[in-house]
């Protein structure tokens, strides 16, 4: 069997109901505004971090298993923004019109996990297959909460 490998960084979605477990961060933060819920940030708050609306992870995905010549590599994808994680947090709070980021201090087990800055790109992929992301992060976080908006059903309406 062939494979193709494809490293996705944070991703956030429109779907209804958010996973918000920690690898989904954004969905977590997008959880706690909309329940008008303190964000907590670890230390400043300046850790880079790259992420992705789920409507490009998913596109990236299909037009990669629709080329050949991708078979048998490994690619990362992603949006080219690098955002801190106070920065993420604050837009979310000021598109979700919830919510409040707050500092946290480090405990020493999250201190010893954290990496930091993360600076992914997709260059590499983008120069094979012509692919781009089509969602930067605000204009993801605005189609995110039109959908949530119009879906009475979802325990975020205010």
């Amino acid at each position: 069997m062939d494979n193709l490998f494809i490293n996705q960084d944070l991703h956030f979605s429109t779907a209804t109901r958010l996973t918000i477990s920690p690898p989904f961060i954004v969905n977590y933060f997008i959880h706690l505004a909309c329940t008008d819920k303190e964000i907590g940030i670890f230390g400043s708050g300046n850790q880079t971090r790259n992420v992705m609306h789920l409507d490009d992870a998913t596109e990236i995905l299909w037009c990669a298993a629709q080329e050949p010549h991708l078979i048998g590599d490994t690619y990362f994808v992603t949006s080219p923004e690098h955002l801190t994680a106070r920065k993420i947090a604050e837009m979310i709070v000021k598109i979700f019109q919830g919510g409040k980021v707050i500092q946290v201090e480090w405990s020493e087990d999250r201190r010893r996990m954290e990496i930091d800055h993360v600076r992914f790109s997709s260059a590499r992929l983008e120069a094979i297959t012509g692919w781009r992301a089509r969602y930067d992060f605000l204009s993801g976080l605005k189609r995110t909460r039109k959908v949530l908006d119009l879906k009475p059903d979802n325990g975020y309406q205010r």
